[in-house]
């Protein structure tokens, strides 16, 4: 199996579509990985937690939105889809049940803790 199929493969391993996301950096392998190891640079689990802690809603939304589109682009799929559904709850009742957007977030850590231990796997872009 050539180095990139093995790539490839632990990356859908960790809940990455990868075909999709080479598809939206317009079929650059290289391109496309080379952000995807950009992302443990980019993640930053506990400062969007601290601003649900911190109850500071305009924040939270901002980086909730981030981490979405950032997942979003690298097909990150787990991520984005937990990250979603924390964004959703978020528009619909603010921050009214922190708990319910707590649990909601800390699925989103445990996708992107998974997507890291992934990366540490894969050789340098």
């Amino acid at each position: 199996m050539e180095e990139r199929e093995k790539i490839a493969l632990r990356l859908r391993e960790a809940g990455v579509d990868v075909d999709g996301a080479v598809a939206r950096f317009m079929g650059n392998w290289s391109l496309f990985y080379r952000f995807l190891r950009k992302f443990p640079e980019e993640w930053n689990p506990a400062q969007t937690r601290a601003l649900l802690e911190q109850k500071d809603e305009e924040g939270f939304h901002r980086a909730l939105h981030t981490v979405k589109g950032m997942a979003g682009n690298l097909g990150a799929a787990s991520v984005f889809q937990a990250t979603e559904e924390t964004l959703a709850e978020l528009r619909a009742n603010g921050l009214a049940d922190c708990g319910r957007l707590s649990d909601l977030w800390a699925r989103a850590e445990t996708a992107g803790e998974a997507l890291l231990a992934a990366l540490e796997e894969l050789p340098p872009a």
